[in-house]
């Protein structure tokens, strides 16, 4: 395994809170917690292609060890090309909530990552909360994932799209994923019937790739945007749930609409390509205000 360092301020990538927002469910903790239980984590990991990726911080330096290269993605993965600073700077002063979600969890950042997990795992959270959400991804790798061994220490990886492929629908509800299991069978069929590239996919304008992938079975305007914000880099997208609903109720009465897009095009009026990160700072904002 190699070992190395990624030096940042803490205010430019916090690791636990952006890890721990809800934006996430590919990455697992070595302490056998489940990300979202409410416990404190020292290290994170995430693995892809058999390869694993070690994540921990200590003070303005972000420390890994990795497998197979897969420390090269860390830019890639929490969008380091882009200065947080000029984020918050472009985003502080346009309401007195933003600016205390800004100001309580400096160094949240988007993560990026991989799309045909992002997509499953967000089939899982239809009328979910995020730690039984969480909890159910946990037990999809344990089930139909190959885990990576190293070292003599196993590590979950998310399963396959030919595992999930050939999961049984009633397997699948067996393991608690319920009415969501039809979901992941029919699209996990959609995707190895219909070849996918991500990268194609992103050179869409955000209003079509928004329709493609809602062509997924079970996949609504959440779900999407949530994908296209979480796994394909769209940054202009806003995933409206009951915590964003609320803050729309409460504090963005203006913004209303009755239609889906019409809150969402709303605030992107205001906000434009930087809304995913204003979404996500109140999205976390909110729940744990509530918590």
């Amino acid at each position: 395994m190699r070992t190395g360092s990624y030096a940042i301020p803490q205010e430019e990538f916090d690791l636990a809170t952006t890890l721990q927002a809800g934006q996430t469910f590919l990455w697992f903790t070595e302490d056998e917690g489940t990300l979202y239980d409410g416990d404190s984590h020292q290290r994170y990991y995430t693995t892809q292609d058999d390869d694993v990726l070690i994540l921990w911080q200590d003070g303005d330096t972000i420390k890994y060890k990795a497998t197979g290269g897969l420390e090269k993605t860390l830019e890639d993965r929490f969008r380091l090309h882009e200065s947080l600073e000029s984020i918050h700077e472009r985003l502080q002063g346009h309401d007195s909530m933003l600016d205390e979600a800004l100001a309580s969890y400096r160094g949240l950042r988007l993560v990026n990552d991989p799309f045909v997990p992002t997509l499953i795992s967000y089939l899982c959270s239809v009328q979910m909360r995020i730690p039984r959400i969480k909890k159910l991804v946990n037990t999809l790798a344990r089930e139909y994932g190959d885990p990576v061994t190293v070292d003599g220490t196993e590590y979950l990886q998310f399963p396959s799209l030919e595992a999930l492929a050939g999961a049984d629908e009633s397997e699948l509800r067996d393991l608690g994923v319920g009415y969501r299991a039809k979901y992941i069978a029919r699209t996990t069929d959609q995707l190895t019937d219909v070849d996918i590239d991500p990268a194609s996919l992103q050179t869409k304008p955000y209003e079509d790739a928004h329709r493609t992938v809602k062509q997924f079975y079970g996949v609504g305007d959440k779900v999407a945007d949530c994908v296209l914000l979480f796994g394909l880099g769209y940054t202009e997208a806003f995933p409206i749930d009951t915590w964003i609903r609320s803050a729309v109720e409460d504090h963005y009465p203006s913004y209303h609409a009755d239609k889906y897009h019409g809150i969402a095009d709303n605030f992107r009026e205001v906000f434009g390509d930087d809304l995913g990160y204003a979404q996500q700072y109140l999205f976390h904002h909110m729940r744990q205000s509530e918590a």
